[in-house]
């Protein structure tokens, strides 16, 4: 057999980014990298969609003409691109300069407009230059310990090194859901943030912080979006079921195995406090403000649940549009390197805080001030009151908690509502809470069907309902959501 050569006289390429905050400082990058890997795509695509003529070809039979039009779908991850240099000026496989489109945007993300100034929408073209390397340069400077996935780390030139990992639990107490199986949950919620999370691009570093107690995390992060806790530590028997659910577990893990997580998981907090944080600063838009409070300055009762306090300790550091919250640290010098990611925007403080190292400045006394200080105490309560683990366990893993399924439930708001109204994290949870699901769980897939109407299909515009391949906490198997 002989070597096939392949002329394409015209390619068409589309380049849709679906995760990550944007297309970073030069939005051409990424589809010529795109481009560079287009010969070998082709060559391993090709002979499988035409079998038949590329063994004629091969055999020397003369050449074969393909004319129809050829469609190839092909998902790429961040790491795969960097493996490969940019393309050429001249690309001897091409017949024809390969056209991609000027304008690259994620289908359903539109931009900021001017009424509403805030966050950049995650996945837009010119959301804020150089995100991905902001988010890497950061990193490096903060000298973030813990897990990091091998593509943070290739990036961080740190491939020799051996991370950090939580050692996993002695024994499995719950069991993974295998076989066909259906549950029925009365809150869709820890799905959601999920597919928000994925959405931003801090899914996967997650998952990779900690593959061997990924159920368990699952379970802990579901309580931080369920109900609030009543009479102490009670749980509600629905909130159990969804957890488990969401965790791909028959039951609810045990309270002392999620205090045990919560115990271990100190060498990979710095790393998963990071990936969100870092994130949030990396759409950060130029020229808004930040605001530093602290989270135990301000207590009110959650709707329906106990007196609880917020998060103890630390300070907290948010978007002032869309209340993304951003770090929480035991002090403000640790807030520095993500007010330094957001390149050092104007920081305002709430009444009673100082932060010299941020230039902060504390704001006139007005009802817009006196709004965003009580919706942020709001927010810190609210989370306060979905314990995922007693407080003996230690705050800095609640507080991680609450800092990720925050930057969710605000992805979740801004990017449904944030035209209308101003938004913030606990407007997602009092707005699709309620929202029940189907979930059946087979051998590959894990399907979450949620009922019709407005909400769906405002969550499906916004491509909120994407898949979610290999998730880890599931065993693999991909995440779908679907609609009836």
């Amino acid at each position: 057999m002989t070597e096939v050569d392949v002329v394409v006289h015209r390619c068409s390429v589309r380049v849709e980014r679906r995760g990550g905050w944007s297309w970073g400082s030069d939005p051409r990058a990424l589809p010529d990298r795109v481009l560079a890997a287009l010969p070998e795509l082709l060559l391993t695509q090709l002979p499988a969609r035409y079998p038949s003529e590329f063994a004629e070809a091969a055999a020397g039979d003369g050449e074969v003409e393909i004319t129809e039009p050829v469609t190839l779908d092909v998902r790429l991850t961040l790491a795969d691109l960097l493996s490969w240099k940019p393309v050429a000026a001249e690309a001897p496989f091409l017949g024809a300069e390969a056209d991609v489109p000027a304008e690259h945007h994620v289908a359903g993300s539109p931009q900021p407009s001017s009424e509403t100034p805030g966050p950049a929408t995650p996945g837009a073209a010119d959301a804020r230059p150089g995100s991905w390397e902001t988010l890497v340069a950061a990193w490096r400077e903060a000298g973030v310990p813990g897990r990091l996935t091998a593509e943070q780390r290739a990036a961080l030139g740190m491939d020799g090194e051996e991370p950090a990992r939580s050692s996993p639990a002695g024994a499995e107490s719950t069991r993974r859901r295998r076989g066909v199986s259906e549950v029925e949950v009365d809150s869709a919620m820890p799905f959601l943030l999920a597919a928000a999370l994925a959405r931003i691009g801090v899914l996967e570093p997650i998952g990779a912080l900690f593959p061997d107690d990924g159920p368990l995390l699952a379970a802990a992060l579901a309580y931080k979006v369920l109900s609030p806790l009543r009479h102490g530590w009670l749980r509600t028997e629905s909130d159990r079921v969804a957890a488990a659910a969401f965790a791909g577990l028959e039951s609810a893990p045990p309270e002392e195995d999620l205090a045990d997580l919560a115990r271990r998981a100190g060498p990979a907090l710095p790393s998963l406090t990071a990936a969100v944080g870092l994130t949030v600063c990396a759409g950060h838009q130029p020229g808004r403000p930040l605001l530093v409070t602290r989270p135990d300055s301000g207590r009110t009762r959650p709707a329906g649940g106990n007196v609880a306090r917020p998060e103890n300790s630390g300070v907290l550091l948010a978007e002032a549009d869309g209340l993304f919250p951003i770090a929480w640290t035991g002090d403000v010098a640790g807030l520095l390197p993500y007010w330094q990611a957001a390149d050092r925007p104007t920081v305002l403080l709430t009444p009673g805080m100082q932060a010299p190292e941020l230039d902060g400045r504390r704001p006139p006394r007005t009802p817009a001030m006196a709004e965003l200080t009580s919706r942020l105490s709001e927010l810190t309560t609210e989370l306060g009151a979905r314990r995922a683990v007693p407080p003996a366990a230690g705050d800095a893993f609640e507080r991680a908690l609450a800092l990720t399924a925050g930057a969710g439930l605000a992805t979740i708001a801004w990017l449904l509502w944030r035209h209308r109204e101003p938004t913030d994290p606990q407007l997602a949870l009092a707005r699709l809470g309620d929202l029940g699901a189907l979930v059946r769980f087979e051998a590959n897939e894990v399907r979450v069907r949620l009922p019709l109407g407005r909400r769906h299909a405002d969550l499906a515009e916004h491509m909120l309902l994407g898949d979610i391949p290999h998730a880890v906490w599931l065993g693999g198997r991909t995440l779908t959501f679907t609609g009836g």
